[in-house]
């Protein structure tokens, strides 16, 4: 790779790198990505000059995937050596635009009990960040159109996201051996109980009958 291509990347790989730390928090580290993606363009030089080429959208894009895959990779060893579930931020999305607020788009019990649990020490410690994503992903309230409204929502689901990932650690920790469904069912439980989940049922019924 030739001095100019590098130059040419080189802001774009580290912030491609920053960007998938951050939504892979806990699993991999800035620099341990930006490493991996150089490792993997001067194991390329066609690749390399492609993305070069590219404008800065295009390349964003592609560093950005790249690094996904990097994360992904890292995520599954993670699980494999540790036996416990790593969420990303664009994995607790998903969830949130298939229904989670509401019960709804989980693909397993252990993610609907690390959501709940999650949920609820998000409402005890950030409140306002419950706010954003009902307002979002619930009643159509909350728009992204200002970048403010765009750092907010994305601050709550970083949030949710960390609270998630203690949430698997805690839960694996103490519910592992003999009694762990019953032990399961118990969490799911407090989970759902309280005014938490039926107060913003509440308000999107009331919203929709408005």
């Amino acid at each position: 790779m030739d001095n100019e291509i590098h130059e040419t990347l080189k802001k774009a790989v580290k912030t491609a790198a920053i960007v998938t730390a951050d939504e892979w928090s806990g699993v991999i580290e800035s620099v341990d990505v930006e490493q991996e993606l150089w490792l993997k363009l001067l194991e390329s030089p066609n690749s390399a000059s492609k993305l070069a080429e590219m404008n800065e959208a295009a390349r964003k894009k592609s560093l950005l995937r790249m690094g996904k895959q990097i994360a992904a990779v890292e995520s599954s060893s993670y699980e494999l050596f540790s036996d416990q579930v790593h969420y990303s931020t664009d994995e607790v999305r998903e969830m949130l635009e298939a229904g989670a607020l509401v019960g709804e788009g989980f693909n397993s019990d252990d993610e609907r009990i690390d959501f709940e649990i999650a949920i609820e020490v998000v409402r005890d410690g950030n409140p306002q960040y419950i706010e954003y994503l009902w307002g979002y992903y619930e009643l159509d309230e909350f728009s992204l159109h200002s970048s403010t409204n765009k750092e907010r929502l994305g601050r709550a689901v970083r949030k949710l996201t960390d609270h998630m990932n203690n949430t698997t650690k805690i839960r694996n920790e103490r519910y592992d051996g003999p009694g762990s469904r019953e032990a399961m069912s118990n969490a799911r439980a407090i989970g759902l109980s309280g005014t938490t989940w039926d107060g913003p049922k509440r308000a999107k019924e009331a919203h929709s009958n408005g």
